[in-house]
């Protein structure tokens, strides 16, 4: 799908542009904004566009426009070009912007409250561990989590956001037809049905490896912040998070020292990243860069960055805590889980009380228990997630939060106005 008003002649003239060898982004997105438009440029002398095309490459140029535009007539894809309109404005500011995206999926996704989540191909238990915990909570709470299908932390990132009911967003170092490695096709399938997948690379392309750098920007770039768990110290994850540190707050997992995939996370939390331990951490560090129009397009998710009193002592009282604003403070670790002094009116108690004796239960379980829908059941689970009362075992499945009796906690009442518009509820 191209805006109204570009012609085939347009299309045709910006993808032979975008094949031209010698032709980079950064001079081909300065012509075109000067030109206003794709066909006035290839009008242009060689001289003047500064390329250079061996008469045996023409008809090499015209077999991957001809592709590009099959794949654009069989599958629903939306295309973005630098001098269009919707053309993201944060990819405008690069200096070497996309002159092109190819997106397949919801489109709409860009400019939603997100985070890109990158790390280590070879992850430990600990990161895959983290990862999940970490993207659980935040697609729960309706952020959008961004990452590069890679193997490891990527394809973790994407996987979790999915079973969580959440949204993800994948950026190819390939063309849009071309899963890389090849055992996520699969995944890059689920995630154009319930995501979205962006590539600035011509259908075909293989997946080079100056493609991934070069793909990093965009992650960086379009996600609200960047979040690397487990990195070496040489790796795309720290070139991600360097490409969006002027602009977009980084954030990193600590890692046990000595451990090579722990220096990357670990020296961005020593040059000034923030430290994640927790949702909450991700949650409050976003807040602050976010536009207007991103927090009005998930009007749930601002009651995560209300800021609270913490009175003396930097404590507060979870019972004056706005669901999903600053974090708890530490929790005991009980050795025996307490059941009686939990009182949590309205419905949110109904579906801590479906959670029943602490057996992790499923969350169409517990939704058919509280006789509530899934989407609205997983609402609830947050709140009580985010107020400490009941915690996500993986897989969908929750299951009551150990405490002493002597702790009583309850949920604040929230205002209407906070509540999922229609269809964007989680789990929906």
């Amino acid at each position: 799908m191209i805006p109204p008003g570009v012609t085939d002649g347009e299309l045709r003239a910006l993808l032979r542009l975008r094949c031209l060898p010698g032709l980079g982004d950064r001079r081909l997105a300065r012509l075109l904004t000067q030109q206003g438009s794709a066909e006035k440029v290839l009008g242009m002398s060689a001289e003047r566009l500064g390329a250079d095309v061996p008469p045996h490459q023409g008809r090499a140029v015209a077999v991957r426009v001809e592709r590009a535009l099959r794949l654009i007539e069989l599958q629903p894809l939306e295309l973005l070009a630098v001098h269009w309109p919707g053309y993201p404005v944060e990819l405008q500011e690069l200096p070497d912007p996309p002159v092109l995206l190819f997106a397949r999926g919801d489109g709409a996704l860009i400019g939603k409250t997100s985070v890109a989540v990158v790390g280590t191909r070879r992850p430990t238990e600990y990161g895959i561990g983290v990862t999940e915990q970490l993207v659980g909570g935040l697609a729960r709470a309706g952020i959008v989590v961004w990452s590069g299908l890679a193997r490891g932390i990527d394809s973790v990132a994407h996987r979790t956001a999915l079973a969580a009911g959440g949204a993800t967003v994948a950026v190819l170092g390939s063309g849009i037809d071309v899963p890389y490695p090849r055992e996520h096709a699969g995944l890059l399938e689920e995630i154009a049905e319930g995501g979205l997948v962006l590539s600035e690379f011509l259908p075909g392309e293989p997946p080079l490896p100056h493609h991934f750098p070069q793909r990093n920007r965009i992650l960086a770039r379009l996600a609200h912040g960047v979040l690397v768990v487990e990195a070496r110290p040489d790796g795309g994850a720290l070139i991600t998070a360097e490409a969006g540190s002027a602009s977009r707050p980084i954030m990193a997992v600590p890692g046990p020292i000595g451990r090579l995939t722990s220096i990357g996370p670990n020296r961005l939390i020593q040059d000034g990243a923030k430290l994640v331990l927790e949702v909450a951490d991700v949650l409050e560090e976003l807040g602050g860069p976010l536009n207007a129009a991103a927090a009005r397009g998930r009007p749930s998710a601002r009651r995560h960055w209300q800021r609270v009193d913490h009175g003396p002592g930097g404590r507060c009282d979870p019972a004056q805590l706005p669901l999903g604003g600053e974090r708890l403070p530490p929790r005991p670790r009980p050795r025996t889980p307490a059941r009686r002094a939990i009182e949590v009116p309205g419905p949110a108690g109904a579906v801590l009380a479906a959670l029943g004796t602490g057996e992790a239960l499923h969350v169409d379980d517990i939704a058919a228990r509280c006789g509530g829908g899934t989407g609205e059941t997983l609402a609830h689970l947050l709140e009580l997630e985010v107020a400490g009362l009941a915690e996500h075992t993986g897989g969908k499945r929750y299951r009551l939060t150990p405490r002493p009796d002597r702790n009583r906690h309850r949920l604040p009442a929230l205002d209407p106005a906070d509540d999922p518009p229609p269809g964007e509820a989680s789990g929906n």
